[in-house]
């Protein structure tokens, strides 16, 4: 049983409270809908492969709640506490790596934001996290991604996320008086915020951009294959998406 042990609380939201057990993140959930329908997606993707977004270990349905893997902060504490410049491009590498698997999987994650984004110092990793909003791309709930991060025109499409993408972009990047100086994240940042929804990059676009700007040397991520689009056919997830759509 996951409560068996000192339990430290590291985070809280709507959904419930996370705690530190055993070197394990137990995610304790409010609602078994939530629980549910956030353990079969990490599972999903966990099970295509996914290097980028947070891995789950186990559930207890009983107790309505999670283990993951542990991260030591999210990616706003970070910027806090270390905001160094010569990580910029391998932080944003990585979370457009998470948007990429997320993307050829016909999926999105909905609520990207520096909160989410979960931070290893050493050895250095960084992957999305706080997946409960993932999903098919036209069930998305855009409308409850989080303000400030939310697209002005929300639509169930990957562009949300690029938007949500470029906001962060503006977080991490900017300096103390809030302007960002260097041109090239000005530029992604205008790129992901264009009004004109078609006029954004792909995650993928964007992650290219990243490995290969002005000469400077490849950071982070493999080659990621093109993965084949979202498809139900595991009997058990298919089994939790249904029932997930009847509680909903």
């Amino acid at each position: 049983m996951f409560f068996a042990l000192k339990m430290i609380t590291i985070g809280s939201g709507a959904f419930g409270e996370v705690f530190f057990i055993d070197g394990k993140a137990i995610k304790k959930f409010k609602d078994f809908t939530s629980l549910v329908q956030e353990y079969s997606m990490l599972w999903y993707l966990k099970n295509n492969g996914c290097q980028f977004i947070v891995k789950v270990l186990g559930v207890n349905f009983e107790e309505q709640s999670m283990a993951m893997e542990y991260y030591q902060m999210n990616l706003r504490d970070w910027i806090r506490r270390y905001k160094d410049k010569n990580m910029y491009r391998r932080i944003l590498t990585n979370i457009a790596s998470g948007l990429v698997e997320l993307h050829d999987l016909g999926l999105i994650h909905g609520d990207l934001k520096p909160n989410n984004i979960l931070v290893n110092i050493e050895p250095w990793e960084l992957v999305l996290g706080d997946c409960g909003f993932v999903t098919v791309a036209h069930w998305a709930k855009v409308y409850k991604t989080a303000h400030g991060y939310r697209d002005p025109n929300p639509h169930p499409d990957f562009t949300h996320d690029i938007y949500s993408f470029g906001m962060c972009i503006s977080e991490l990047v900017c300096d103390e008086d809030r302007k960002v100086r260097d041109p090239f994240y000005r530029d992604l940042i205008s790129a992901c915020l264009q009004r004109e929804k078609s006029a954004r990059p792909s995650a993928r676009d964007l992650l290219l951009a990243l490995r290969e700007p002005q000469g400077l040397p490849i950071l982070a991520a493999p080659t990621l294959p093109k993965l084949p689009a979202f498809e139900v056919k595991d009997p058990l997830y298919k089994s939790l998406c249904t029932r997930i759509k009847l509680l909903q």
